[in-house]
């Protein structure tokens, strides 16, 4: 980068680390120090309406004086500026008049909230430029300053505005999108901002975005071209509107996801359709990192009461990923657990073998109730890849939330399952149920019981008073999967002899030869 000297003729120069500073302030002219070192003011030429795009760099390296060898071994590290703007993300924002300018005279218009003192094509580029004005209730802006008027130009560029200066499709609807929240938050919001000018996009937006809709821009009505497609409209995208719940702009993005959240899931074509949506949407506001955020979206645009826990589990399997990253993940899984989604959550970190999720579900249920089960009858199988070993640590610790087994009555577990858990695992799993499953009265845990030599793994199973079948099998018996003579004993008496299981009518299980 080419830099220039500055004269410190311009009072206005200051640097706030003199203000700071003691120690700046006695060392440097620069710092008002009348006996200080003397110094000079590097400068160099930004672009005024984008200042903050400019790449500058600088490096310090030692001075050359008399006397002073050379330091070889200074480290000549690289320096990046970066340029704040003051109250704005651009700077055209400063541009907006926010009082009546000293030239405005009688042979303008009135209205000088609604002229901007530069080019058009400056106010076009600057999204944040153009919500002020639309927040102003401001949609027809005249480019005049004191020495130039523009204001008689036909206004053909309106619709650039709205659009951008790009012809993707996905930046156009952020774009609006952005539009769409600005004139929302005008004390009278325009036609095209409101639900009642919504309609569904053309079959290429909606490939394109699912979860878009479409209106009419002002300006826009004869250059409906996208695509090829003469009529799929201007759109905007209602997870963008989720992704800004929680911000200061709350409450009016969520009216725009209610509404819009309706109205896609009544355009939506069949169940498949109308789930994928609901889907994206809990996706998307879990990603907010914002649990009232999640709660609205499951309020008015997931209700997910209609979908089957083999349904729920797959969906939770991706949330899990996405809200293990989030720092607020346990007020967010707080609203998960108190919802309709709530056992594919457990069912979902279960199959997974998914242990960072099993310790949050823990720690949620220390504090928390768990509300049941739709069924009375319940499957926790393992999914391909994950093991036995871990899928056991998972369980213990799930079967540690008080009542987690409210309403169980039929237990499977270890479907799908391979490779064996150690003694241990097996121990600490069947303390766990034990605690947890007193009103069981089927239990199937055959998958679980690979080469079990020993009684101490099956021990702590009992007593469950309810109980009245068990399955230490499966079907054809593999070697690996019948039990010694003293792990059955250690299964069905307790230390003073006692049958641990009364009401048990049908055991399955093998003997070992």
């Amino acid at each position: 980068t080419a830099w220039d000297s500055a004269p410190l003729v311009n009072e206005s120069i200051h640097f706030e680390q003199c203000h700071q500073s003691a120690f700046l302030q006695a060392r440097f002219q620069l710092c008002n120090s009348s006996n200080g070192w003397s110094a000079k003011v590097a400068s160099i030429s930004l672009d005024p309406w984008h200042p903050d795009d400019s790449q500058i760099v600088f490096f310090i390296v030692p001075r050359q004086s008399r006397g002073v060898e050379d330091m070889g071994g200074f480290a000549r590290k690289q320096h990046k500026v970066q340029i704040l703007l003051m109250n704005a993300t651009e700077a055209s924002e400063w541009a907006v008049p926010t009082a009546k300018p000293t030239w405005w005279n009688s042979s303008l218009s009135e209205s000088w909230q609604c002229h901007f003192p530069s080019r058009r094509e400056v106010l076009w580029s600057s999204p944040g430029a153009v919500c002020k004005y639309m927040r102003r209730g401001c949609y027809s802006i005249e480019v005049v300053g004191p020495y130039y008027n523009f204001s008689n130009e036909a206004d053909y560029s309106a619709c650039y505005a709205f659009r951008g200066p790009t012809a993707t499709l996905e930046k156009s609807a952020m774009r609006i999108s952005q539009f769409l929240l600005c004139a929302r938050e005008a004390e009278k919001a325009p036609k095209w901002a409101t639900s009642a000018a919504w309609r569904r996009c053309g079959p290429n937006t909606r490939l394109a975005f699912p979860d878009a809709l479409c209106t009419e821009l002002p300006g826009c009505q004869m250059n409906y071209i996208y695509y090829g497609s003469p009529k799929e409209g201007d759109p905007f995208l209602i997870s963008w509107f989720i992704g800004k719940l929680g911000s200061q702009k709350s409450n009016v993005s969520e009216e725009v996801v209610i509404e819009g959240c309706k109205m896609l899931l009544d355009f939506s074509e069949g169940k498949d359709d109308k789930m994928k949506l609901e889907a994206d949407f809990l996706l998307s506001a879990v990603a907010t990192d914002n649990a009232p955020s999640v709660h609205l979206i499951l309020s008015h645009c997931s209700d997910l009461s209609s979908w089957n826990l083999p349904e729920k589990s797959a969906l939770a399997k991706r949330v899990w990923p996405n809200l293990l990253t989030r720092s607020k993940a346990a007020d967010i899984l707080s609203v998960l657990l108190k919802s309709s989604l709530a056992e594919g959550m457990l069912v979902g970190a279960a199959s997974t073998a998914c242990f960072e999720c099993a310790v949050l579900v823990r720690t949620w249920g220390l504090q928390h109730k768990w509300e049941g089960w739709m069924e009375s009858s319940l499957s926790l199988s393992i999914d391909r890849g994950h093991g036995v070993a871990p899928f056991l640590e998972v369980l213990t610790q799930l079967l540690q939330v008080p009542g987690i087994l409210s309403g169980i009555q039929e237990l499977k577990v270890g479907e799908g399952g391979d490779g064996r858990a150690s003694d241990a695992a097996l121990a600490g799993f069947t303390k766990a149920l034990t605690s947890s499953g007193q009103n069981l009265t089927e239990l199937d845990i055959g998958k679980l019981l690979n080469d079990v030599r020993t009684g101490a793994a099956l021990q702590p199973l009992g007593p469950l008073p309810l109980l009245q079948k068990m399955v230490l099998t499966v079907s054809g018996v593999p070697e690996k999967q019948k039990l010694p003579a003293d792990a059955v004993k250690a299964l069905l008496l307790d230390a003073s002899g006692n049958f641990k299981f009364p009401q048990l009518k049908d055991l399955n299980m093998q003997l070992l030869d």
